[in-house]
Formats: C-alpha cells, sequence, structure tokens
C-alpha cells in the first residue's frame, strides 16, 4: 500500500524537504518531543529558504493544545533571522490525503536511512544534501 502510495506522489511536480537526525550522536533530550519539533524546525526553515510564503498543514498528532503550541513557537523561533511568513495548521491525517502522502514520503525516507541505504540515497538525483 506504501509503495502504492509513493507512486502517486511522484506524479505530482513537488519538492521534498527533510531533515535526518541521527539519535546517536547527540544526547537524549530531557523532553522527547524536542527532536521531533527541533527537525520539523529545521526542514520547515530550509523550505522558507525557497519559498518565504508558506501554508503548512501538519499532522494533529498532538491533542494538548500546549504540545501544538510548542511546536508552533519551536517553528517561529527557527525562522527568526529570515523574511518569510508561514501559517501552521494542525489536521488529522486520518482525514487528509495530502498528509497521509507525506507521511509515507517520511515513512520511504526512514526505511531507506535506517536499512543502511544511506550512500544511494545520497546518490539518488532527486536528493540534494546541504
Amino acid at each position: 500500500m506504501v509503495q502504492k502510495l509513493l507512486q502517486r506522489v511522484a506524479q505530482f511536480e513537488l519538492e521534498i524537504f527533510a531533515v535526518v537526525v541521527d539519535k546517536q550522536k547527540r544526547p537524549p533530550p530531557i523532553d522527547l518531543e524536542e527532536i521531533y519539533r527541533n527537525a520539523c524546525a529545521v526542514a520547515i526553515k530550509k523550505c522558507l529558504n525557497h519559498h518565504p510564503n508558506l501554508l503548512l498543514f501538519v499532522d494533529k498528532r498532538y491533542t494538548n493544545p500546549i504540545l501544538r503550541e510548542k511546536f508552533n513557537i519551536a517553528i517561529v523561533e527557527e525562522m527568526q533571522d529570515i523574511k518569510a511568513a508561514v501559517v501552521i495548521e494542525h489536521l488529522d491525517s486520518r482525514n487528509e490525503k495530502g498528509l497521509q502522502g507525506a507521511d509515507a514520503v517520511a515513512y520511504a525516507l526512514w526505511a531507506r536511512y535506517e536499512q543502511g541505504n544511506r550512500a544511494k540515497l545520497y546518490r539518488s538525483k532527486r536528493y540534494k544534501k546541504d
């Protein structure tokens, strides 16, 4: 099913901004969600450097509004030094096909990275490593 979804995603003209976090090379944070928030903030900043006006849809993974607000704050703090405008909407991915596609892409990147295919991923014509 993931493969079929990835084939459908590949039909669209799009850019994918991703951040790979090597958790073995950094000390574990006190707040486990900090890694997720920081990685998202870095990826979004990379996107904003290319597309300064962004409507961002993210999975409403947090039922707790305080955690959603922490996520939003991490994004705003990361983009302070660039001129960009971002609107963040938290949506339920069960109802949003675009978010389901993004989840499939994220899973594919994770699987490729975790299965030791890092060199192949970096050599991919569609992958640009910063």
